[in-house]
């Protein structure tokens, strides 16, 4: 299993990968667990992951998460196998 808890340990992942502009993003109080291999999370310039939880427990997904309207992204997502996950900026009138 890998396991990531802050930008510092983005460069530690091995079999997983997570694809952002490192300065632009923070990862506060939040978990991304991976316990499988080969899966992609990219994350868009500026997006904030506060009090999340992101689980990939299959192989071959990806998840693409956008910036929202305030930035900051707030979730819990469970991931399978040879799976996508997209999250828009979202519109609240």
């Amino acid at each position: 299993m890998e396991k990531v808890a802050s930008t510092n340990d983005l460069n530690k992942l091995k079999n997983n990968h997570i694809i952002c502009q490192q300065e632009n993003i923070q990862i506060t109080n939040s978990i991304i667990s991976f316990f499988g291999t080969n899966n992609f999370l990219v994350v868009e310039k500026d997006a904030n992951i506060i009090n999340s939880r992101i689980s990939f427990k299959g192989n071959n997904s990806i998840i693409f998460i956008k910036k929202t309207k305030n930035n900051q992204i707030n979730m819990i997502i469970d991931i399978y196998n040879d799976s996508f996950f997209f999250m828009d900026k979202g519109w609240i009138a």
